[in-house]
């Protein structure tokens, strides 16, 4: 069977690093230390690029032996990986990390520890989400990137599923319901109480038909009054409630991702 699996990536494997013996003492002479928490803006991101290789190269030994319980994003992978039965020779992995030094470092290990054991694997930055603007531009770019390109491999055939257990907890919730609403049939989550991969339920999901040709109708922004007419004024509130638009300087427009979204479906 060949499968694809949809993996945000987060930061536990480099606070798995920093609490071994091993990994305690290198975070604190690179002077990293507490980096699996570093915000975006910490300015020990830097510190963090400047020594991406040396440090790289300290996580992938550390993955090496340690094995998938190196991380969240390992252990419960190929958990489901052996669950459904894919062999990694057939199977892909779409990764996507946050633009942060931090969040980067760690997709770049897991992803070459992922192409040593066999699997074909792609690389995905998106904005780290330190607004509510700039969580705007990661959702656009989740459906853009990992999402488009999960459709067209399930349109090839290949089994998909949406791995919710890493990553940012708003950046993991939006890509399950942007999963759902594509069409997607498999999402799997690493319940820390049963100490293995559950499935969650995946009722088939989908845009109003009417919301869905209202979000196409504001494509480009539009005047307010002109918008009313168009929708109703009742309809526009209700989007406009619910997130799928927005409204600035008397201008109404769908948000990005949603547009994404309403011309996927």
């Amino acid at each position: 069977m060949q499968c694809a699996h949809i993996v945000p990536v987060g930061t536990s494997l480099l606070g798995n690093f920093a609490r071994s013996p091993v990994g305690s003492s290198v975070v604190r002479s690179f002077g990293v230390d507490g980096w699996d928490r570093f915000s975006p803006d910490d300015p020990r991101q830097e510190v963090v690029c400047g020594s991406f290789e040396p440090l790289r190269d300290h996580l992938l030994d550390f993955v090496r032996s340690t094995g998938e319980v190196a991380s969240a994003e390992l252990s419960s992978l190929m958990r489901a990986v052996r669950g459904l039965g894919c062999d990694p020779s057939s199977t892909r992995v779409i990764l996507y990390a946050t633009n942060t030094c931090t969040s980067k470092l760690a997709m770049s290990v897991i992803a070459g520890y992922l192409k040593e054991l066999g699997f074909a694997v792609r690389e995905y930055v998106i904005q780290s989400a330190r607004s509510e603007d700039e969580l705007e531009i990661a959702m656009t770019e989740v459906v853009d990137r990992a999402i488009s390109e999960a459709l067209e491999m399930a349109e090839r055939g290949y089994h998909v599923c949406v791995n919710a257990t890493p990553g940012f907890k708003v950046e993991s919730a939006y890509l399950t319901v942007a999963a759902l609403l594509a069409g997607l049939n498999c999402v799997y989550y690493m319940h820390e109480a049963f100490k293995d991969v559950v499935y969650m339920p995946v009722p088939p999901l989908q845009l109003k038909e009417d919301y869905r040709r209202a979000i196409l109708e504001l494509e480009k922004p539009i005047a307010r009054r002109e918008a009313e007419e168009k929708l109703g004024r009742i309809m526009l509130e209700e989007l406009i409630y619910r997130r799928l638009v927005e409204e600035r300087e008397e201008l109404v427009r769908a948000r990005p991702w949603a547009l994404r979204i309403a011309k996927l479906t």
